[in-house]
């Protein structure tokens, strides 16, 4: 067993300096600023660790080296982006060089490579993009699922209003349910604990860590995927095999329900079984593993977004008091207090609009981007990106930039309006926490649309405050959690209806949207 750990370590210091003199090359401009290299290992100790908010670790570089700085690490070259106009220059104006994603060890031995984030293949890319595209990429397309829609955010209101206790599950249990049946014609279990809401719970906790760009050494040092669990320093296989089996749950359990529906004729038109019909495909084959992985693209993207956007509002809205009031008064002018808004509703609703623009700028769903990749050389403010650099964009620093955002700190609807005094709005965070170029999210409008109608019907119906105790208020800790996708950490809040009238409108809701018969009982059998 010793003569096995050695060899390990000798392959891993070799493979440090083959690939530190590789990297010893001369270029016509200087890399960007970033701290000093040590020797072999060169950046390694600079990078963030999993539990860390790798945001803030990053954001660390604007005030040290600038606004764009680098690191090396093994002789890989780390670009990162601290200010919105680069994102710009190098991910929109030159999306052709830099819409590559990055080799990374971790994420193929967890089984998410083939999720659309981390899609490396160009043609697998431009094929699940269209895929998405043609189903949720515009108004037209999300509009067929508005009904859809509508009806689950009505359920999520009637589960506030019987059990505001348990707004977390609420939460998971709404975007679940609208993602499941949009992807797949999967309704959810109405009130017990559904399997497929918490497989997507947990492989989506697991999918946040094994997408986090320059944080895992595996990534530097790919030969590292060899070593056996036990060797120190490779705990990282263990925690990858335990993420490899969620992974792969999540394609395929949901997938082979809608295939079995299909194939007795009893189907809910989806995502998938559209695809399906008009893409038949063998069992085993590329074309069905791209199709899989679309669906669950879909799937990841919409449900662990969605929970992070909403549950960022209840904290906002608890918080910022002010903010909710003025929203409430908006909402009663409209809708004269007798029934709930609708997606019709929208235009004449300018500051709910601009409260989840606010909801979408103040804690951004994907703080740090995921990592994209340059194909060819390239060149920024004078400073040199070889090609096959890692750049990393810091959507957290972009949406709290002082220079852009005034108080960033500060949840501020009115930001987006334009002032009685003339001041124009400020910059519309959708340009910015959907991603950049050929790698912006597919699936935004649809996010959109749920986040809309989300916080204008609670905020319709409900008052969000902090609770109460003995008298006094609770402080809630303004925290927000690691991962690709950051939710903030648990929370509680006091939510009542505003009114007996109020109360009454979510009532209703149990005629007009009276609970559906679960899906659950046609799940393939599968162990975790």
């Amino acid at each position: 067993m010793l003569s096995m750990l050695w060899l390990g370590v000798l392959i891993t210091f070799g493979f440090g300096i083959i690939t530190t003199l590789r990297g010893r090359k001369r270029y016509p401009l200087p890399l960007p600023p970033g701290p000093k290299q040590n020797p072999i290992i060169g950046n390694l100790n600079d990078l963030p660790t999993p539990n860390q908010q790798d945001w803030m670790h990053w954001l660390k570089h604007k005030e040290l080296y600038g606004p764009i700085s680098s690191l090396t690490v093994l002789g890989r070259h780390v670009i990162i982006l601290n200010d919105a106009k680069f994102a710009v220059q190098l991910l929109e104006k030159r999306s052709s060089i830099h819409s590559g994603r990055p080799e990374n060890a971790f994420t193929d031995m967890s089984g998410w490579q083939y999720v659309l984030g981390a899609l490396r293949n160009p043609d697998h890319v431009k094929k699940t993009r269209k895929q998405l595209f043609q189903e949720i990429g515009s108004k037209n397309s999300v509009f067929r699922f508005n009904d859809v829609q509508t009806a689950e955010v009505s359920r999520f209101l009637i589960r506030v209003l019987d059990e505001p206790e348990n707004l977390h599950q609420h939460i998971r249990k709404e975007a679940g349910a609208i993602v499941l049946k949009i992807g797949y014609g999967y309704t959810i279990e109405p009130h017990a604990q559904d399997p497929l809401v918490d497989l997507a719970d947990k492989a989506m906790e697991e999918f946040s860590y094994a997408l986090l760009p320059a944080t895992w050494a595996v990534e530097f040092i790919p030969i590292m995927k060899y070593l056996p669990a036990w060797f120190p320093g490779a705990r990282f296989v263990k925690i990858a095999q335990g993420y490899k089996s969620k992974s792969k749950a999540f394609s395929d359990v949901p997938y082979a329900f809608t295939k079995q529906q299909m194939s007795n004729g009893s189907f809910v038109p989806s995502f998938l079984s559209n695809l399906l019909r008009d893409n038949p495909v063998e069992p085993g084959t590329e074309e069905e593993e791209i199709i899989k992985w679309a669906a669950g693209s879909l799937y990841a993207g919409g449900a662990d977004t969605t929970v992070s956007s909403i549950a960022s509002f209840f904290l906002a809205m608890a918080h910022f008091p002010e903010a909710q009031r003025k929203a409430q008064e908006e909402l009663d002018t409209v809708l004269e207090s007798n029934r709930l808004p609708e997606f019709r509703d929208r235009e004449n609703l300018p500051y709910i609009n601009a409260l989840v623009k606010e909801v979408l700028r103040w804690h951004p769903v994907v703080p740090m981007s995921v990592a994209h990749t340059s194909n060819q050389d390239d060149t920024c403010e004078g400073y040199f990106i070889p090609k096959g650099s890692s750049v990393l964009t810091n959507i957290w620093a972009f949406t709290h930039d002082a220079n852009v955002y005034h108080d960033p700190m500060t949840f501020n609807p009115e930001r987006f309006l334009t002032s009685p005094d003339g001041k124009l709005p400020e910059r519309d965070p959708h340009m910015l926490v959907f991603g950049f170029g050929r790698r912006a999210c597919p699936g935004r409008t649809l996010a959109d649309a749920n986040v809309f109608l989300t916080v204008a019907q609670v905020l319709t119906v409900f008052s969000i405050s902090k609770p109460i105790k003995n008298g006094v208020a609770q402080d809630i800790p303004l925290k927000f959690l690691p991962g690709v996708i950051s939710h903030p950490a648990p929370f509680k809040v006091s939510v009542r209806p505003r009114s007996a009238i109020h109360e009454q409108l979510v009532q209703n809701l149990r005629v007009h949207h009276p609970w559906e018969k679960s899906d659950s009982e046609f799940l393939p059998s599968y162990r975790l």
